[in-house]
């Protein structure tokens, strides 16, 4: 780091002190405490969303029986902060804290769609990520794309981040109308052929990622509301 021996060892012990490194006595090495686990859930968890979402996550895991997601954008990225596994014996599990561009997935596609005009025609003159399907996208295509998943309000990705998957997923919005991110589920490609629940599947995002961004409104009111009475 260009950093002397003696201002390494304040700012080790300072981290040391809050939690985030561990000494090892035996042999004076460092290491990374539990303590970044309390900073990362933190960070995960802005403005309180995932005490907020996880309920409505629940009752869409235990209504559709598959893995069900919340991510957050975080840039030009979608991370996933929340994730109510299936309980299938053969299901999909991408993991909370993975993250992808935003080109990539249900979720990323989900979320990219809500973003504003330039943002997304900036990142739209990056090079194309790569797709497990194989599939590329043209800036062209990813805007007749984008505005397919604007007129449906969710999006619908095959084998995009993961082999085999099928993900669903709608935007939600935070109280100042930004968006936040996006609900997203995931199943097999093989288990759901029949058109009518693939339809179900997309209307059970659309549907939770309004009452997400209803309940992040109400918090925010609620919040309001207290700081005024605190206040006078």
């Amino acid at each position: 780091m260009g950093l002397n021996k003696v201002t390494v060892h304040r700012l080790a012990q300072s981290l040391v002190s809050e939690g985030l490194l561990k000494k090892h006595p035996g042999t004076l090495r460092y290491s990374i405490s539990y303590g970044l686990l309390e900073l990362g859930r933190e960070l995960l968890n802005p403005r309180g969303v995932i005490p907020i979402a996880h309920p409505i996550l629940a009752r869409v895991a235990e209504m559709t029986e598959e893995t069900v997601m919340l991510n957050l954008r975080d840039g030009d990225k979608a991370v996933i902060v929340d994730e109510i596994v299936s309980k299938h014996p053969i299901h999909y599990s991408i993991g909370t804290g993975f993250s992808a561009d935003l080109r990539l997935g249900a979720a990323g596609n989900a979320i990219l769609a809500a973003m504003p005009e330039a943002e997304v025609e900036e990142l739209l003159t990056r090079p194309e990520p790569k797709r497990q399907s194989g599939l590329e996208y043209t800036s062209e295509e990813m805007r007749d794309l984008l505005r397919t998943i604007r007129a449906h309000g969710f999006a619908r990705s095959v084998a995009h981040r993961v082999s085999g998957a099928v993900g669903f997923a709608s935007a939600f919005f935070g109280p100042e109308g930004d968006v936040m991110g996006a609900i997203a589920l995931v199943h097999p490609d093989n288990r759901h052929p029949d058109s009518e629940q693939q339809d179900a599947f997309a209307q059970a995002v659309i549907e939770a990622a309004a009452e997400v961004t209803e309940a992040l409104r109400f918090s925010e009111r609620q919040s309001q509301n207290i700081r005024k009475e605190t206040v006078s």
